[in-house]
């Protein structure tokens, strides 16, 4: 994606702050992030939770709504990242969380899932001691689980997307640095012509395309532990489903899969002219 002098110098210069460049921990710490949103957490999806907490007990449990969300974004990197965070647009909760996921397990470090999310053993196996974070691909080959998921074509040549509904990293972690970095750049240059709306749009401007572009570009630091797929290390994708029947995308009203309006607000400009080409579209 092009990426305009002044939005690349803007980005640049917030990654020289202090809060984005904190020193690397060693330990995965017992903590656990979730984030739900834009709206209520539905009753379903409130089980989820609530067995991950009662599984893992002695965990410190963080849970971000609109409010706690706002406020940890503003005491730990500023009123700029804040405002970054809050022009992805309201009616995109998935794209908010996907940031937000970034800057909370960036912060503190821990465990990251998202609510349909969980594990099938505790979470003190996930936890390593060694500066890594992990990485998993999806189980998409032919007759697999989640077969055709998580190989964009911008991906290619990155061998397809790393999983980014968990995140699971000590503090400070230089991926997750490169990321946040990755995902600030596109919010700002964000074009809806060029990055897309709805599901795509989510996926290329601040989902697993920049997790994985982002995560990739550190490899060469050898600070991650690269598995299979989640099941390896013990996480589920989805507590719901027994297969990919994606129940919670029923939950969840106006899902971001079905929106056709920008995913970041933007300039008049750039609005009219992404209303023009899908009339031509059309």
């Amino acid at each position: 994606m092009r990426v305009g002098r002044r939005h690349h110098e803007q980005v640049v210069a917030l990654m020289r702050s202090a809060a984005l460049n904190l020193e690397p921990g060693l330990e995965i710490p017992r903590i656990i992030h979730q984030i739900y949103v834009g709206r209520a957490c539905p009753p379903e999806l409130r089980l989820c939770t609530e067995r991950l907490r009662s599984d893992n007990p002695g965990w410190d449990y963080r849970f971000y709504d609109d409010v706690t969300a706002e406020s940890f974004i503003a005491a730990c990197f500023g009123s700029r990242v804040l405002e970054i965070y809050r022009r992805v647009s309201p009616q995109y909760p998935a794209a908010r969380a996907d940031f937000l996921r970034y800057l909370a397990v960036y912060r503190f470090g821990g465990v990251y899932l998202d609510v349909k999310s969980g594990a099938d053993r505790p979470l003190d196996q996930v936890r390593r001691a060694d500066g890594k974070i992990w990485l998993s691909y999806w189980r998409n080959a032919r007759g697999e689980i989640h077969e055709g998921w998580g190989m964009p074509p911008e991906l290619d040549s990155y061998g397809g997307a790393f999983q980014q509904w968990y995140v699971a990293a000590p503090a400070g972690h230089p991926y997750l640095r490169a990321v946040i970095e990755q995902v600030m750049l596109n919010i700002l240059s964000y074009d809806p012509v060029r990055h897309g709306v709805g599901q795509f749009g989510v996926l290329r401007t601040t989902g697993p395309i920049p997790f994985t572009i982002g995560a990739c570009s550190m490899l060469w630091m050898n600070r991650h532990e690269l598995r299979n797929g989640s099941d390896e290390i013990g996480l589920r994708y989805s507590l719901l489903d027994s297969g990919n029947e994606q129940k919670h995308i029923a939950l969840s009203s106006g899902h971001y899969s079905q929106c056709t309006e920008p995913i970041v607000i933007t300039s008049r400009l750039r609005e009219l002219r992404y209303r023009a080409w899908r009339r031509l579209r059309c």
